[in-house]
């Protein structure tokens, strides 16, 4: 789905269904499923991706343009802040 180093990452990606192992430098790391995500990175960071990611079998994630993530993680910070600063 995502290969390590690469500089292009556009999307951050969410488990729909089924296993993706991620690789760091070739060596499995970890294994994620439903629920969990990843792609966020590169996204935040502006850099590289730090990992491999791919599908284990039949597995299905859904991707999300970073630009779209940016503007729903800067809403939910909004709105953290105002209920902090309303209470």
């Amino acid at each position: 789905v995502v290969r390590q180093g690469d500089t292009d990452g556009t999307h951050f990606f969410v488990v729909a269904q089924g296993e993706f192992c991620v690789l760091k430098d070739n060596v499995a790391h970890c294994y994620i499923g439903p629920g969990t995500s990843f792609g966020e990175s590169v996204l935040l960071l502006f850099g590289e991706r730090s990992a491999t990611v791919c599908a284990q079998g039949c597995a299905r994630a859904y991707g999300m343009e970073g630009m779209q993530v940016r503007e729903l993680l800067s809403a939910q910070y909004e709105q953290r802040r105002l209920s902090i600063v309303d209470a």
